[in-house]
């Protein structure tokens, strides 16, 4: 990759984890899920993943969440990385990053400011002003704001009437 000496100088400073060998193993992210939830009593409500070519990381995932007795159906959720999906997310995260104070403040983390210099906001071409983050050019990497989002979409989830409605009873 043309970005292997930025992601060296990120994983020695610990900011990044790598995975061994030529190509990512499927069941590495739920390693690292397992990891975070042991040492570090991190607890996770919503898993949402974009469905392209997700199928062996998601499978892995569904059966480590289906040891703890939980139904991943309940958890683990497709979202698609459309206008229509991310148009409220985008105008959330602009609302939280905006507000004086901020409600969301980033870690010094090199990679935020860097994915933040690779992204761009795509406007729909159907008049109808959705925005959507996409990568400047495909050597760009967003994934750390792909994920922002995602997450703000499982707090507005968790959060939501319907859904504590649904659990309740």
């Amino acid at each position: 990759s043309p970005l292997r000496p930025v992601y060296e100088r990120w994983v020695a400073q610990g900011w990044l984890h790598e995975c061994p060998g030529e190509t990512m193993e499927p069941t590495l992210p739920v390693a690292r899920i397992a990891e975070l939830k042991e040492k570090c009593g991190v607890d996770f409500a919503f898993f949402f993943y974009d469905p392209f070519k997700a199928a062996e990381p998601i499978n892995a995932l569904k059966a480590y969440i289906h040891t703890f007795g939980i139904d991943p159906q309940t958890c683990v959720m497709p979202c698609r990385q459309n206008y229509a999906t991310f148009n409220p997310l985008v105008l959330e995260l602009d609302y939280l990053v905006k507000n004086d104070p901020p409600f969301i403040h980033f870690s010094r983390n090199p990679m935020w400011v860097w994915e933040a210099g690779n992204m761009v906001l795509d406007e729909s071409s159907d008049g109808m002003g959705n925005r959507k983050p996409r990568q400047r050019d495909r050597n760009s990497k967003i994934d750390n704001f792909i994920c922002i989002l995602e997450g703000i979409k499982g707090y507005d989830l968790a959060n939501s009437t319907e859904l504590t409605a649904n659990n309740a009873g």
